[in-house]
Parts: structure tokens; sequence; C-alpha cells
């Protein structure tokens, strides 16, 4: 049977009208789960309750705060702290933290660390530190060991090959039909320093 993590970058208001695309994909294949790593600064509360309301299924991760690039490299421990929990009391609330473009300092790794959530990196962009979770999509042992990563974005932008609706179109979104799913926080692993 194969293992799928399956996460998609960008939700916030001005890509919330692409959420029926995932309830599609979950009639298909009912065991999925999904992350969505989600913008604080651009989201509302009435775009939470609409992630929220398609199920349990659906986890929100902290995707920086404004997601400009680079951000988190400049964030101090308290100014990461800050922001986690503020998006924590929005709603934003599975124990997962990925920066925009991957680009994260350590402070916010220390940050992560101290709130117990898994930092969700790039093979390129992520730090090797004692006692913090990481899931690196991109790397096999940065995972559990044989679980497939499954990694999209919501918008749609010539930057971007992994827009939601052309995984969808072009078969990227298709799984096992006996598969199981993880949160990127049960496939999350400790890479030594």
């Amino acid at each position: 049977m194969r293992t799928y993590v399956v996460d998609m970058d960008d939700l916030c208001d001005a890509t919330a009208h692409r959420l029926p695309l995932l309830a599609k994909l979950k009639e298909k294949y009912p065991a999925l789960k999904v992350t969505l790593f989600t913008i604080p600064a651009r989201t509302s509360v009435a775009t939470i309750d609409a992630a929220k309301v398609l199920g349990d299924w659906v986890a929100l991760g902290v995707h920086g705060h404004r997601h400009t690039r680079g951000e988190c490299l400049a964030w101090t421990k308290e100014e990461a702290l800050y922001k986690i929990n503020a998006a924590k009391e929005m709603g934003i609330d599975a124990p997962l933290f990925r920066a925009p473009g991957w680009f994260i300092d350590g402070e916010t790794y220390e940050a992560c660390k101290e709130l117990g959530y898994v930092v969700c990196a790039h093979k390129d962009h992520h730090k090797r530190m004692a006692g913090v979770q990481q899931y690196v999509y991109n790397m096999p042992n940065g995972r559990a060991k044989d679980t497939i990563s499954t990694h999209g974005h919501l918008t749609q932008v010539s930057t971007v090959d992994n827009f939601i609706g052309d995984m969808l179109d072009d078969g990227r979104l298709s799984f096992a039909r006996k598969a199981t799913f993880l949160w990127p926080h049960e496939a999350a692993v400790e890479l030594a320093p």
C-alpha cells in the first residue's frame, strides 16, 4: 500500500475559490488528507472557515506571515513566536510551518522547536537543528521512510509549475486506489546536526 503526504501552498482570500477542487479530489480518494499552507496576513476568518468546513481531512499550516520573499530570514525568535501564535489564534492551527520560498533562518527554527511545530522545508533550504522535527518534501531521508510527497500550489502564476488545476488535469494528483495519507507532521523526522 502506498502512503502519500499531500500539501498545497498559498491558501488566502485570493485562492479560496479553488477549495472546491480539493473537494472533488476527496470524492475520488476518500482517505485523502491535505495540508493547506495558509498566509495569515492575507487570509480572513471566512476563508479559514471555508477550508475547515470541508472536513477534518483538511489541515491549515502556517506559511510565513505576509508571504514576502525572504521574510522569515529576518525574524527574531520572538517575532516568529508571535506570528505563529497569532496564526494559531486565527485557526491556522496544524503544528506546521513553511517559509515562503523556503527561506528560513535559525531563529524561526528555534521558535518552531519551542512551539513543537514541524518545519516543512526544501532540500536546498533547510537547517539541521537538534530537537526540531522536519518534513523535507523533496529529500527522501527528510521524511518518514516510504512516503510519497505531493506538493502543489493553489496559486496560478507563470513561475509555478504545480498549480492544483494543472495537476488535476495532467494526473499528478492521482493516487493508488488503496492509498493511505499522512499529515506532514506525521511523516516528520529529526535530521541529525
